[in-house]
């Protein structure tokens, strides 16, 4: 009798031989192991690499223990492969047919569930845009809060240097010079609080990269485009923010300026 083991189950029962050509027990049935599955990862009916396979006739004779009460033998679930993926809801209608014809279903309340790939993928799809909606909204606040904090700081700026700001505009500065002084002073505050993020971030994806969960190992993937992309938008909150403390001091009389203390 035989059987062949998922990438984990092999890696867990035989961490340092080749598992092919090994015995192993299940249930007290002593069985070879003829193969290893290549690593499949998780999904949303669980681990593929955490299984057994055996056939069929293994499992009605020697292995299953769940008996109806005729004798017959429980199947708790049934794992069909449509030849294409054009062609799996007309395997869904056929299955349905058949189980209900099997299980003398005619009222339509059918007792059986069946999942496809497809709904798998609609619901993870589903999923996936809640997350991002809802981690938007974060991001959102988060640079609300940031954008609010930059302002506070640019305005208490301006007032501790309005004595500077009096004697550059009595030294012949514009208004605009002002203005782009502390737009760029606010632009650089939050250009250097993004890069801050960014490499705090990497760091984090560098230390949780290889840990692995629940039989699942975490791959971290960093792309240039998103770490270039948050410090942009970084720079850019500091200056939409920074506007009104640039335009307060741009403003700014020279001659009460130079007589504030």
């Amino acid at each position: 009798m035989v059987v062949v083991l998922g990438s984990l189950v092999a890696q867990t029962l035989f961490p340092d031989s080749d598992p092919v050509g090994q015995y192993v027990t299940i249930r007290g049935l002593r069985v070879q192991v003829i193969g290893v599955l290549q690593s499949k990862g998780g999904t949303g009916l669980g681990s593929q690499d955490d299984v057994v396979l055996a056939p069929i006739s293994t499992v009605i004779y020697h292995l299953g223990s769940t008996r109806t009460a005729t004798g017959g033998l429980v199947v708790s679930s049934i794992n069909v492969q449509a030849v294409s993926s054009s062609q799996v809801n007309d395997a869904i209608q056929q299955i349905t047919s058949i189980l209900e014809q099997r299980h003398n279903i005619t009222n339509g309340q059918d007792d059986f569930t069946i999942t496809s790939q497809n709904s798998l993928i609609q619901s993870l799809q589903n999923s996936t845009q809640v997350w991002v909606i809802l981690l938007g909204a974060i991001a959102g606040i988060s640079l609300l809060v940031g954008g609010i904090g930059i302002m506070n700081i640019m305005l208490v700026s301006v007032t501790e240097r309005t004595r500077e700001i009096g004697i550059r505009k009595a030294m012949g500065a514009k208004r605009g010079n002002i203005l782009l002084q502390f737009l760029i002073e606010a632009g650089l505050m939050s250009l250097i609080g993004g890069a801050i993020g960014v490499l705090v971030g990497w760091g984090i994806s560098s230390l949780i990269s290889g840990v692995t969960v629940g039989g699942q190992t975490i791959h971290t993937v960093i792309s240039a485009d998103i770490p270039i992309l948050a410090v942009c938008v970084a720079a850019a909150i500091g200056i939409i923010f920074g506007l009104y403390p640039a335009y307060r001091a741009a403003r700014l009389n020279p001659i009460e300026a130079l007589r504030y203390e």
